[in-house]
């Protein structure tokens, strides 16, 4: 029977729930054919938004049960943000809701800004969000103009970095608690530093023990790369 932990770098454009049903797919028509499975169970760790790519979590058989036991694990990212813009969906596939200035913006000043944001702070998720309100996705609610009053919630930021800033572009390196959303740590940082600011780019680039670089893309979802890749994480997973 066919079980295990590993992890695949998700490209952009697939949901998390692509990913899971293609390499349910690519087993169901290999590895578990051959054992005269007709099902498998196929479960991520973590739902990675449309427009973000990075490391995904991939629980195969009874090991799914196990995915629970990651899903508060740290997280790492990697963000681009533009300011100056603010959208609905706090990212650039929304419709935009302010124009502000953003030529006041230093890096001094934006460094200690960020500092604000570090420790255990109260979020509040986007409106656009796989949040269920009364067992509907938040997203679903807000396409139908249902306005939905979001409470925030205590999150840890345990490190946010400035990598760059070329106005009106910055990229930050974020450490952080699950359930952190990286969407509406960059607004709120552009509110804060007096202008607006949407996420461009965003890469999950590692959670718990798994990292980007022994992530499998998306050219090496093989049978055999699969199970190489189960064999190599899950043991250990186990120590």
């Amino acid at each position: 029977m066919i079980r295990g932990l590993f992890s695949v770098y998700k490209p952009r454009g697939l949901t998390s729930a692509d990913v899971t049903n293609r390499i349910k797919k690519i087993l169901l028509e290999s590895v578990a054919k051959g054992e005269g499975l007709k099902s498998l169970k196929v479960g991520h760790g973590g739902t990675l938004d449309k427009s973000a790519e990075g490391v995904l979590m991939i629980g195969i058989g009874k090991d799914c049960k196990r995915l629970s036991n990651f899903l508060t694990s740290e997280k790492w990212y990697q963000v681009t943000g533009e300011f100056g813009k603010s959208t609905d969906t706090y990212d650039s596939e929304g419709t935009v809701t302010s124009i502000k200035p953003f030529e006041h913006i230093t890096s001094h000043d934006l460094q200690t800004i960020l500092r604000s944001f570090e420790g255990q702070i109260l979020q509040t998720p986007p409106r656009f969000s796989a949040l269920k309100k009364n067992g509907r996705r938040l997203s679903d609610l807000a396409r139908e103009g249902v306005v939905v009053d979001i409470k925030p919630r205590p999150v840890a930021i345990h490190s946010i970095t400035l990598d760059s800033l070329l106005p009106p572009f910055f990229t930050l390196s974020v450490h952080c608690s699950s359930g952190t959303y990286i969407r509406s740590l960059v607004h709120d940082i552009g509110m804060k530093v007096g202008s607006a600011a949407h996420v461009r780019t965003l890469c999950r680039t590692r959670q718990g023990q798994f990292v980007l670089a022994n992530a499998l893309k998306e050219g090496d979802w093989s049978p055999q790369n699969i199970l190489m890749a189960i064999k190599v994480f899950t043991p250990k997973l186990n120590d």
